[in-house]
């Protein structure tokens, strides 16, 4: 990561970089469990801040604590670590990057450790990135099953005054030697509440009751969410459903639309400073969102509650286990699905409630895409957002990327669905994971609506 911003700083920003490499830690002999280890992560925050208490080599790590110390607060003042009697530490730069390796008695500049290694660490982190973009293209499988013989109807039994609460988390994450790096994690709480009930619809109202983000360091994409449920929590949905359950539209799209829209906008301009506006191009980032949702169908697809708890109420399913093909993208993939019925109700004291006749459908798909198919949606994707000085070096990245993704082969993307449902119909739990896995890299997109609380007529 650091690495990464340092070279893109270098490249777009309007201050100069300055990279290091703490590498202060004793020489543990050999049969030592600590043989070849260096310096643990953040043990430089100890030298910064000159708290030394738990060190035991005075005489090598206090001068360090110092020197660093001098560093930091003349980059704090000056925007520059280097000054009068202090080693020089060189500006990084893209042409002979180099980095200042911090140790005692000998701090100085040098190249960077496992620079080459670091480049392709460089361009597997380029393609997780664009994979990130790509989650929301990548399609869900359950479908319904014809002529069945033995299946199961998944149909709404839903009454007038009838509220079923949920609560809903979004994750979305990076796997990559055994480190898990969230870049998105909330939950929102809301109430659905049957307002009208007819022999051929349901109107059924949307009400948001609370959200919060769940991670310490929250990512552009957690602040503009929050952002704009802050501005629009107060439009509930009000949603109609056929007889059956089966989404027939959302009666006040347009409103929702109106109140949104604006709200991107402000969050945009809110978080500005999270933006390097050298890059991203901001007025392209909303017109990209209000296409998004500038139509019934649009908000639809883009809103979990309306694209997911009633996508298969009208659909009749096989018990059992049930293999297909399909197709991704273009490419072949493979489905499994599994429906099964619970035969008696949970009981007493169990955790989770579950009546006679409640039913979970399971689907797994498989696809393998060539990784340079990957990365050229995933740039295409990311050019409708950015600059025209950005955009153009992404034409010029696609050629190097391809050459040095050449040995990576096939991805692998595998959507993990699950859907369960109460006798009545009213959904139970629904979770959605997205796996893009790449040499063992992964990305992953998941969300999970789990009911929370219900008052039934």
């Amino acid at each position: 990561q650091t690495w990464n911003w340092a070279r893109l700083q270098t490249k777009t920003g309007k201050s100069k970089v300055f990279l290091y490499y703490f590498d202060q830690h004793p020489d543990h002999p050999k049969g030592s469990p600590n043989f070849g280890k260096g310096s643990y992560h953040g043990q430089d925050v100890n030298f910064v801040f000159q708290h030394m208490d738990k060190f035991e080599r005075p005489d090598v790590d206090r001068p360090l604590s110092e020197l660093m110390g001098k560093y930091w607060i003349n980059f704090a003042k000056y925007g520059n670590p280097n000054g009068e009697g202090l080693p020089k530490w060189p500006a990084f730069n893209n042409t002979n990057p180099q980095t200042m390796r911090l140790t005692y008695p000998n701090p100085s500049a040098d190249k960077i450790p496992s620079e080459e290694a670091l480049k392709v660490l460089d361009t597997k982190t380029t393609i997780l990135a664009l994979c990130l973009t790509l989650t929301s293209f990548i399609p869900c499988i359950a479908q319904e099953t014809e002529e069945a013989d033995s299946s199961i109807n998944v149909i709404a039994y839903f009454s007038k005054n009838d509220t079923t609460e949920y609560r809903e988390t979004h994750l979305k994450y990076q796997i990559r030697d055994n480190d898990t790096i969230y870049q998105n994690a909330y939950y929102e709480d809301y109430a659905l509440i049957v307002k009208d009930s007819t022999a051929s619809d349901y109107t059924i109202e949307c009400i948001s009751k609370d959200f919060q983000l769940l991670t310490m360091e929250q990512s552009f994409g957690d602040k503009l969410t929050k952002i704009i449920w802050d501005i629009t929590k107060n439009v509930p949905l009000l949603i109609k459903v056929d007889s059956l359950g089966s989404l027939k539209g959302i009666v006040n799209w347009k409103e929702y639309r109106d109140k949104v829209q604006p709200a991107f906008k402000v969050a945009c301009e809110m978080l500005k400073g999270d933006l390097n506006e050298n890059i991203i191009n901001i007025p392209g980032l909303i017109v990209t969102f209000n296409q998004m949702t500038n139509t019934e169908e649009a908000i639809i697809n883009a809103t979990t509650i309306t694209s997911k708890l009633f996508s298969l109420h009208g659909c009749s399913f096989s018990f059992g286990e049930t293999k297909s093909k399909g197709e991704t993208l273009g490419y072949p993939t493979d489905i499994t699905a599994q429906t099964s019925v619970h035969e008696t109700a949970s009981k007493e004291g169990d955790p989770e409630i579950a009546n006679a006749g409640d039913y979970d459908i399971q689907v797994v798909s498989q696809t393998k895409m060539p990784v340079t198919k990957l990365t050229d949606l995933g740039l295409d994707i990311a050019q409708q957002t950015m600059t025209e000085t950005s955009a153009s070096m992404i034409d010029e990245a696609k050629s190097k990327l391809k050459e040095e993704i050449k040995g990576l082969g096939d991805a692998t993307i595998t959507v993990n669905e699950n859907y369960s449902y109460f006798v009545n119909g009213w959904p139970k739990y629904i979770s959605e994971e997205k796996i893009f896995d790449i040499n063992e890299a992964k990305v992953v997109t998941s969300f999970e609506i789990e009911w929370t609380n219900i008052r039934w007529q």
